[in-house]
């Protein structure tokens, strides 16, 4: 963090250590709990994985204080206590990169992820899904405004009724008929669709404070 102060924000790698027994789809599914190396090789990430989990994230202050100088106002946090929100993390990495500043990997920067025991099932990992995919529709504006290109209310219409249209029937199928993944993954579909044509008001709201904010 020293040597190059566009670092905004800094992440590593980690291990789970379980209180009770791993369970034995945690390899598949071991990325939902943050628990994965974000980089082939220590370095500037920010074109790659974009961004960082915050279990071990290393925060520059002077980056954070510059955030809320011009009036940064998270839309998302991370997980507290019993709750499931998530997001904080990945807003926050986007942020940076609005400001110009790098996320990067360093593979010096390890430790272990504790996972108890009421974390590990699928209904939990389930619940965690579906938290998972309300933050990612929220930060889909800062990966707009860093592609130069935000969607209308009429165009996320339009993208759902032309998913709908293309995936809408093999995905019903699979929530009625498909293994514990091809659900999830269909359940991932619909909740998707639905926010793009309802939850426009959330969408607009948050582009329209990374204008407040970044404007300054």
């Amino acid at each position: 963090m020293e040597s190059d102060e566009l670092i905004g924000a800094l992440g590593g790698w980690c291990e789970a250590a379980f209180e009770g027994e791993r369970p034995s789809w945690w390899e598949v599914y071991a990325k939902y709990f943050a628990v994965s190396v974000q980089g082939t090789e220590s370095g500037d990430i920010t074109r790659k994985k974009g961004c960082l989990y915050g279990a071990g994230m290393v925060m520059r202050k002077s980056h954070w204080e510059e955030l809320n100088d011009r009036g940064f106002m998270a839309q998302l946090t991370c997980r507290k206590g019993d709750t499931l929100s998530s997001g904080g993390d990945t807003e926050y990495s986007y942020a940076l990169r609005l400001l110009g500043y790098k996320i990067w990997f360093d593979e010096r920067l390890y430790f272990t992820h504790f996972m108890t025991k009421g974390r590990m099932s699928l209904e939990y990992l389930s619940r965690l899904r579906k938290a998972m995919s309300h933050s990612n529709f929220m930060v889909l504006p800062y990966q707009e405004v860093l592609l130069s290109g935000l969607e209308t209310k009429n165009s996320l219409i339009k993208k759902a009724l032309e998913n709908l249209r293309k995936e809408g029937f093999s995905k019903l199928m699979d929530l009625i008929k498909g293994d514990y993944e091809a659900k999830e993954k269909a359940k991932e579909f619909f909740r998707l669709q639905k926010r793009f044509l309802v939850d426009y008001a959330e969408y607009k709201g948050v582009r329209e404070s990374i204008a407040y904010w970044l404007g300054k």
